[in-house]
């Protein structure tokens, strides 16, 4: 795979309570997701299924081997990779636009931090956080947007959660069980 958007080499992951006796969550593990490829990840709870895409999010960081993503390593989360949690991640105290907007917004500081290290910016110019609207009314919760995370249901939450994200159109989506509600 020459055009590999993720790839794990050796990878080895123990929590740091387990970092020198514990069992690896991963061990030696090697993968490699073709850019435009969708992958699902299926195993029982526990297994490192969200272990692995905090990896590869730059969220977590391996033990030992490499997570490459678009062919550079991952020291820390990358403003054009789309992670959707599986809590969702919302603020209680913000709305629903707050909420969907977040994404634009801390990834105006992302995209400013890797061009200060060097790193190519990917965005030449900060998106607007007006580009969230389109989402909300796609995803049906525009309609939603002054009210708060407590007074929505779990779906419309997770809806919240997928606009944010998408609104930052990322090269790379992970998400970890956006449609479990």
């Amino acid at each position: 795979m020459d055009q590999a958007i993720v790839t794990t080499d050796n990878l080895t992951f123990r929590y740091a309570d387990d970092a020198e006796n514990g069992a690896a969550v991963f061990d030696g593990f090697h993968w490699q997701v073709a850019r435009g490829d969708a992958w699902a990840i299926i195993g029982p709870s526990g297994c490192g299924k969200s272990t692995l895409l905090k990896l590869i999010a730059g969220l977590q960081q391996p033990t030992a081997g490499t997570v490459l993503v678009d062919g550079a390593p991952v020291p820390r989360p990358r403003a054009t990779t789309g992670l959707i949690l599986q809590n969702h991640g919302l603020l209680p105290w913000a709305t629903v636009w707050e909420n969907a907007a977040l994404g634009l917004l801390i990834g105006r500081f992302y995209r400013n931090k890797e061009g200060e290290r060097g790193l190519p910016r990917p965005y030449p110019v900060d998106r607007p956080v007006g580009d969230v609207e389109p989402w909300l009314a796609r995803l049906g919760i525009a309609h939603l947007r002054e009210m708060y995370p407590s007074q929505i249901s779990g779906g419309q939450q997770q809806r919240v959660a997928i606009a944010r994200t998408l609104s930052l159109q990322p090269n790379l989506l992970l998400m970890d069980e956006p449609f479990r509600a």
